[in-house]
């Protein structure tokens, strides 16, 4: 007489070590990338200021396309500008306001930055229109 043979269970396969591995590797890629430095800690970003439109043409130098200084109506020369601040009460420290014209090129650009720079104007602050 033949007897069914027992049928054994397959041993239950442990599946801890796995987890412990796959938790041990997430905490050292978490380290991994903390521990990187991030170049874009090194930049300030741009502060957007929501100022009338008015206030804005009233104190502000403006710069035209062609690369014309006008403070209000007035025109102005980069070398003249101090002076002409002294005149009408604004304070050499306090921070020159500067609206460029958007279709001025960023070469003609830079290049009133870098006279604004040659004559002490250290503290520029860029005023732009926000989009609706």
């Amino acid at each position: 007489m033949r007897l069914a043979a027992k049928k054994t269970k397959p041993p239950v396969e442990n599946t801890i070590p796995l987890i412990n591995i796959v938790f041990l590797m997430l905490i050292f890629f978490l380290f991994a990338g903390t521990l990187e430095r991030d170049p874009a800690q090194e930049v300030s970003p741009a502060i957007t200021q929501d100022m009338p439109q008015s206030e804005r043409a009233a104190e502000a130098l403006q710069v035209t396309s062609g690369a014309k200084l006008f403070y209000g109506d007035t025109p102005v020369e980069v070398e003249d500008l101090k002076e002409f601040l002294v005149e009408k009460e604004i304070s050499p420290d306090a921070p020159l306001r500067l609206v460029p014209d958007k279709e001025l090129s960023a070469r003609k650009f830079a290049k009133i930055l870098s006279e604004l720079r040659k004559y002490e104007f250290d503290n520029v602050v860029l005023l732009t229109k926000r989009e609706k």
